[in-house]
């Protein structure tokens, strides 16, 4: 999972993707300054490299705040649909787990 903490207190796009290379799958939630989720997608592809097959689950938009120590989540992505809010708290919860992680 990558948030760029870089952009804390700004609104940035993210989405949610399914990385696998046939035997072994991984979801993964990737968020940018980009100015489209189909760009975060692109930029996945580019890290990932060939031979894995990426589906993107949904996404949204998020609000970093490393002071308040939170995270809110919003919105849809027009390309990929909503993001599931439940497992994009999942993700999150697993590397911010002092963070308080709300959906709108």
């Amino acid at each position: 999972m990558v948030i760029d903490e870089r952009a804390a207190g700004i609104e940035v796009k993210f989405i949610i993707a399914e990385i696998s290379d046939g035997s072994v799958r991984k979801t993964i939630l990737r968020s940018s300054t980009a100015e489209y989720h189909k760009d975060i997608y692109q930029q996945l592809e580019r890290n990932v490299g060939g031979g894995y097959n990426i589906t993107v689950l949904g996404g949204g938009r998020l609000v970093f705040d490393k002071t308040a120590k939170r995270i809110t989540l919003f919105g849809s992505s027009t390309q990929f649909g909503r993001a599931d809010g439940e497992l994009a708290k999942k993700l999150l919860q697993s590397k911010y787990n002092d963070f308080k992680i709300e959906m709108e």
